[in-house]
């Protein structure tokens, strides 16, 4: 610290303590450094944190065109709840025929209908609506 900024703080009365005043001030005030990331047999522990993904029944691929399928709809229908009000009362105003062709493109397959009845059977709904 250059003796210039002490000027005129509370910095400037420390030079009539005793050296071991000193120290514990420096000791109070100091900057502390972060502690190390403790390391495993996998790296860094920063490394082996990883967020909890709920389960996927869909390859990333598909995952990601349904979510941007949908989304197409979110506009119109802000909830989900909606589309399906309007596919069941069948309204040709709110689904055209275009539409009702990406919800079918949409809509799971036999394979994806199985993997999903099967992960809900185990009991791992909580995970699926997260």
């Amino acid at each position: 610290v250059k003796v210039e900024s002490r000027e005129n703080t509370v910095w400037a009365a420390t030079e009539d303590l005793p050296e071991a005043d000193l120290k514990e001030i420096e000791e109070i005030f100091a900057a502390k450094k972060a502690p190390a990331a403790k390391t495993g047999r996998r790296g860094p522990a920063s490394a082996q944190a990883k967020p909890r993904k709920r389960p996927s029944t869909v390859c990333g691929k598909r995952e990601a065109n349904v979510s941007i399928g949908l989304a197409q709809f979110k506009k119109q229908f802000p909830k989900f709840e909606e589309i399906a009000v309007a596919v069941e009362n069948a309204d040709t105003q709110a689904l055209d025929p275009t539409k009702l062709g990406l919800l079918t493109d949409l809509l799971p397959t036999k394979e994806e209908t199985k993997k999903i009845l099967g992960e809900l059977s185990r009991g791992s709904k909580d995970k699926f609506m997260e």
